[in-house]
């Protein structure tokens, strides 16, 4: 079923899915100034080793499927996570 979104608000990069956290954290620092959301899908470790690096949560064993809402009080994405983000919710399988 179609949910109506713009395909042109959907970028892919492979860095999500084979790099270390740190490469994650640059590509989101490239966000467009005015987005407010980003979703990220990816891969263990990678994703799993970002939360534990940007939230106070332990890098502990994510299941496929985990979804984590993580909240930033950031003036734009150039400051990307250079705080914590406040986990406000996280759900497993």
């Amino acid at each position: 079923a179609k949910i109506g979104y713009n395909r042109r608000h959907i970028i892919t990069d492979m860095v999500i899915y084979q790099q270390n956290p740190a490469e994650i954290i640059a590509l989101l620092r490239h966000v467009a100034a005015g987005e407010e959301n980003v979703w990220l899908f990816g891969h263990n470790p990678s994703i799993r080793d970002l939360v534990s690096l940007i939230t106070d949560l332990p890098a502990v064993k994510t299941p496929p499927g985990t979804v984590t809402a993580i909240a930033f009080e950031l003036p734009d994405w150039t400051a990307a996570l250079a705080s914590i983000g406040k986990t406000i919710r996280r759900e497993i399988p």
